[in-house]
């Protein structure tokens, strides 16, 4: 019994992580970027390249992924909340952070598919003063509201290959996609004006990895990359 309770709090920081908001642009929603997100990024933890999941894989390096001795499968949804003391500002949502999928071929190759919010926006604004209006003799009581909704996906592709038992490489190619919407309504009266605006993001990034395993306790691993397709 002793043992179980111990492998149950072993177990709660894989399944759970917590990420701090950074600044205002997140507790806003204005902006929030997806860099670590899911069960994913919560496993490899701080380490980006060097291997984290065990000695010879992580899954945020595509040229480890050979290394892999079974199918990887993960989908990951998570809850927001973030805010602003200060200002009494607060802002939460939830859905899908990451769904990935890696299949080793033959301890020698892999390819992966995964697809990951990139960017968040969801906002909601009303003023708390009205704005006096003169129109045909008549004075009206303006409050303004803003709405913005939508956001970014990010689909990747990626796959490694083993060149020798010591130099591998990986690539992923990232495609963005996604869209959103801005509401601005003027309310007076019972009646709303309302002026909406709608963006549309397309974009390529394209990472290169690269791992050289210098002795069974050293590896160097390495990452470049390149905007392809600017947002």
């Amino acid at each position: 019994m002793y043992l179980m309770k111990i492998k149950i709090i072993w177990l709660i920081p894989v399944f759970c992580s917590l990420i701090f908001c950074q600044g205002y642009m997140n507790a806003l929603g204005i902006g929030k970027l997806y860099s670590n997100q899911g069960v994913k990024n919560a496993m490899d933890g701080i380490c980006f390249l060097s291997p984290s999941v065990s000695s010879s894989v992580n899954f945020s390096n595509p040229s480890t992924w050979h290394n892999l001795k079974f199918t990887y499968l993960s989908i990951s949804y998570s809850a927001d909340h973030t805010s602003l003391n200060t200002e009494s500002l607060t802002n939460a949502y939830s859905g899908l952070s990451n769904a990935l999928w890696i299949v080793p071929i033959k301890s020698k190759y892999s390819i992966g598919f995964s697809i990951a919010p990139y960017m968040n926006q969801k906002v909601n604004i009303v003023s708390l003063d009205t704005i006096p209006f003169v129109a045909f003799n008549d004075t009206l009581n303006v409050t303004p509201l803003i709405n913005r909704s939508g956001g970014i996906l990010s689909f990747n592709i990626g796959s490694s290959y083993q060149f020798t038992q010591k130099v591998s490489i990986g690539i992923i190619n990232k495609v963005i996609f996604g869209s959103t919407r801005q509401n601005e309504f003027l309310k007076f009266s019972g009646s709303n004006i309302v002026h909406t605006s709608r963006s549309s993001y397309r974009g390529l990034i394209s990472e290169l990895y690269f791992s050289l395993k210098l002795t069974d306790a050293l590896s160097l691993h390495s990452s470049f990359t390149t905007t392809l397709k600017a947002v």
